[in-house]
């Protein structure tokens, strides 16, 4: 079974499924989602989606894990999310992937 990590800096949304920057989802059928969602393909092709192994993806989501606190506070103030009372790494996070999502979902 493959595993997708999205390798740009936005949430990326195909098909309902959400490609949240830096955390993998796995993948039962790559082919056939290629198959009938070709702008995958093409995402893939560019560098945005990543395909990897599980022991990769596990690597790569730990790296965004172990951000530190001001890298993602700087990271929130560069794409114009707000971050409220969040002080923590896991609440600063959420709040991101929040923000991230709901930017996205109202670009449809």
């Amino acid at each position: 079974m493959a595993s997708i990590v999205n390798n740009t800096a936005h949430l990326i949304i195909i098909a309902g499924k959400m490609y949240i920057p830096r955390k993998p989802v796995k993948v039962a059928d790559l082919g056939a989602l290629k198959s009938k969602y070709p702008e995958i393909g093409a995402m893939i092709r560019a560098g945005q989606l990543l395909v990897t192994d599980e022991q990769e993806a596990a690597k790569i989501a730990a790296e965004y894990e172990q951000m530190e606190i001001d890298d993602l506070k700087a990271y929130a103030k560069a794409h114009d999310i707000k971050l409220g009372r969040a002080s923590k790494k896991e609440s600063i996070l959420e709040a991101i992937r929040k923000a991230e999502a709901e930017k996205w979902e109202k670009k449809g």
